[in-house]
C-alpha cells in the first residue's frame, strides 16, 4: 500500500494500492506500514518517517472504555437520558417517601404502584431495594472505567498502551 503525503504538512492525503507518479508536485510517495489503517491513523507521517499515533490510539483505547462500560450497564439499566432521570426521581420519592404521606407527592411512585397493582409501600421498598443494589454494581463500573481512563493516560508509549487489557476485569 503506498501513502501520498503532503510535504508540506506531513498529513497523509490519501492510501493508494498504486500510483503512476502523475500529479506528484508537492507530493512524495512511501510505503505505509502493513498494519496502517486509515480510518483509526494508528501511524502518522512525522520527520519523514512513519512513527505511531499515540493521541488517536489514546482515543480508540478511550472509546473503547466507554463503550464497554456502557455495555454492561445496559445489562443491568434501559438506557437513555430520560430512563436515568426517571431513575433518579424514582429513588428520590422513595428514600424521602413517607407511609402516612400524601401520594401526590410521589407522583412516580404512585403512577407505578397504580400501573402493578402494588400498594405504594411495597413500590416504594423496591425501588430503594434496586437503588442500593445499582449502587454497589454502578460504582464498581464506574471505578474500573475510571482506573483504565488514567492507564490510558499515562501511557508514555504504544506498548504501554497495548499493554493495557481494556476487556478484562470488569465487574460481573
Amino acid at each position: 500500500m503506498i501513502a501520498i503525503i503532503e510535504e508540506a504538512t506531513g498529513l497523509v492525503e490519501r492510501i493508494v494500492i498504486d500510483t503512476d507518479g502523475l500529479d506528484m508536485e508537492g507530493r512524495i510517495a512511501v510505503e505505509a506500514p502493513a498494519d496502517y489503517d486509515p480510518v483509526a491513523v494508528s501511524h502518522i507521517w512525522r520527520d519523514g518517517a512513519w512513527a505511531d499515533n499515540l493521541d488517536a490510539a489514546r482515543a480508540s483505547a478511550l472509546a473503547q472504555v466507554n463503550a464497554a462500560a456502557e455495555a454492561l450497564r445496559a445489562r443491568f439499566l434501559t438506557a437513555g437520558s430520560g430512563q436515568a432521570m426517571t431513575y433518579l426521581r424514582k429513588e428520590d420519592e422513595a428514600r424521602r417517601f413517607d407511609p402516612g404521606g400524601d401520594p401526590a407527592d410521589y407522583p412516580f411512585l404512585s403512577a407505578e404502584a397504580a400501573s402493578t397493582e402494588a400498594t405504594l409501600a411495597d413500590t416504594a421498598s423496591l425501588v430503594l431495594a434496586q437503588a442500593n443494589a445499582w449502587a454497589t454494581l454502578g460504582a464498581a463500573i464506574e471505578g474500573h472505567r475510571r482506573g483504565l481512563i488514567v492507564a490510558i493516560d499515562a501511557a508514555e508509549d504504544m506498548a504501554a498502551l497495548s499493554a493495557i487489557d481494556i476487556m478484562a476485569g470488569w465487574p460481573a
